[in-house]
């Protein structure tokens, strides 16, 4: 039996056996004692991982990793005798059965977009993003996750590859990543202070559904961030699974304005987007005699309020509108109420011409004053008849052109005038009378009088109360007489401009009677 003293002694007459690998293996190696030298070029191992040393004395070593592409590493190796046992220990090193695996070691950094999402790296939870720290050198999956958002990864490197995963391999350079969803994933690497360095960038997805009222309209995605993501679905589109970003989204569909949004996918994006199409049309005005393109003002209100001038492209939401179309002073207004959903490519709509208008003021042509009930006659037809302010207004018939106006007054001589009207114009014409005609006496006779006769001038009008008309301008003689009455009853009447028409009443008190006016 062997003493631990004994043991101390073996151990140094017969130095530990070491074997060494590296991940990943083929890099130089050099195994340095205190005094700087190395120990395998001294005794002629292999410089190279694997290599094995058949020969360690006790002691403290560095071990030193050198990779074209990873850097320098650069590990602690102690062989120790505790108690007779030979000890051997390489920080950072893993022991698999008969050797010793040294991992180069990488920084990582782990961000995502939007950031605060939980990182796994290989199921291994390492916080929040973003996230920087150095790992050993070796095949991982990256999954990040966040309220709001679909996961992102796998779990493990094992998993079946699908849409969004991202299995690295840090051995190898980006470019011979093979395992990667680049369009949910950015990975950058390189070199910084002699140590790799892998960087990456994961954006978190949605779930979308897009729906359009009508369905069946092209959706285009693009994306505003890098401009390479496009995508082309017809709606309604459900499962759109986008990373979060800025997109353009475009919508078309025949007979409907094209639709174009700037889109945010973030946590505060809705599940759903229901987009509504403007119905596009042409809104187009003829005359409706000669079909002539008109320029007619449009005001269309309902679900949407717009202005403008035809010929014009009207957009507007689906629903009920009220379209108000003017073309002033020539056109009658038009205003008609659709529902924007039935209409096709092209609305056509007629305008007629508007009647001209017509103000007359007939009035005496010595004292001004308006003559009332005198008639208009327009082309030989009866049109209006004057308002005690001597005025007669209206529209005419047929809409414009030549027309010859007459008026006529049982106290005046009747006044002819010719006049050209333009379609819609509004004509105000104030027309003197020409010189009277013979006046008109009328008598109101009571009942109790009897069985007069009257006399105008010494001419019997027999036993009536008239009127008496083509009574000569001028003073004039009325005589009543016989009857009940006890007196014979003379009035002087006088006829000028301003009184062609004359009312008398005949008065009777004590059986004498006399006339007054009326």
């Amino acid at each position: 039996q062997i003493t631990p003293l004994g043991k101390k002694i073996y151990n140094r007459i017969n130095p530990a056996a070491l074997m060494l690998e590296s991940i990943p293996s083929g890099v130089d190696i050099k195994i340095l004692d205190r005094d700087g030298v190395d120990i395998i070029e001294r005794d002629g191992y292999l410089s190279q991982t694997p290599t094995r040393i058949d020969k360690i004395q006790l002691g403290s070593y560095m071990v030193e990793l050198n990779h074209p592409e990873l850097g320098i590493m650069r590990r602690v190796l102690n062989v120790t005798d505790q108690s007779g046992e030979l000890l051997i220990s390489i920080a950072g090193a893993r022991t698999e059965e008969d050797h010793y695996l040294i991992p180069f070691e990488v920084e990582m950094n782990i961000d995502s977009n939007p950031a605060n999402a939980s990182i796994f790296l290989n199921g291994r939870n390492l916080g929040q993003t973003p996230f920087s720290g150095n790992v050993e050198i070796d095949v991982y999956s990256v999954r990040i996750e966040k309220a709001g958002f679909g996961s992102l990864g796998l779990v493990s490197p094992d998993d079946p590859f699908v849409p969004g995963a991202c299995i690295l391999d840090l051995s190898r350079p980006v470019r011979e990543q093979g395992q990667v969803d680049f369009m949910f994933w950015n990975l950058e690497d390189g070199s910084k202070e002699g140590m790799r360095y892998f960087s990456i960038a994961g954006s978190l997805w949605k779930e979308l559904e897009v729906v359009s009222s009508p369905p069946g309209a092209r959706l285009n995605i693009k994306g505003r961030t890098d401009g390479e993501f496009s995508a082309t679905h017809t709606t309604p589109v459900k499962g759109l699974a986008l990373p979060a970003g800025d997109y353009e989204f475009s919508l078309s569909l025949p007979g409907y304005s094209s639709w174009r949004r700037n889109v945010r996918v973030d946590e505060n994006t809705s599940s759903v987007m229901q987009i509504n199409l403007d119905k596009s049309f042409r809104l187009k005005v003829v005359d409706a005699a000669t079909g002539e393109n008109l320029a007619a003002d449009v005001a269309i209100s309902g679900s949407a309020n717009l202005r403008g001038k035809t010929p014009m492209t009207v957009s507007l939401p689906a629903g009920m509108a009220r379209i108000s179309l003017t073309k002033e002073p020539e056109y009658e207004p038009v205003v008609l109420v659709r529902n924007i959903e039935e209409l096709g490519g092209e609305l056509l709509i007629e305008m007629e011409l508007r009647n001209p208008y017509l103000q007359v003021e007939f009035k005496d042509y010595e004292s001004g004053r308006g003559i009332d009930s005198a008639t208009v006659w327009v082309n030989g037809l009866y049109w209006k008849q004057t308002n005690a302010f001597g005025v007669a207004r209206g529209y005419l018939d047929p809409p414009a052109g030549k027309y010859e106006l007459e008026i006529r007054s049982d106290s005046y001589r009747s006044v002819k005038r010719k006049v050209d009207i333009e379609p819609g114009e509004r004509v105000e014409l104030s027309i003197a009378a020409g010189a009277p005609t013979d006046g008109t006496i009328t008598l109101d006779i009571p009942a109790s009088a009897g069985d007069v006769e009257v006399f105008i001038n010494g001419e019997s009008m027999g036993r009536n109360s008239g009127p008496f008309k083509r009574i000569p301008r001028g003073k004039n003689q009325v005589q009543i007489k016989g009857g009940r009455l006890g007196n014979v009853v003379n009035e002087t009447v006088e006829l000028d401009g301003g009184a062609t028409a004359v009312s008398l009443k005949l008065e009777i008190r004590g059986g004498q009677g006399r006339l007054i006016r009326n």
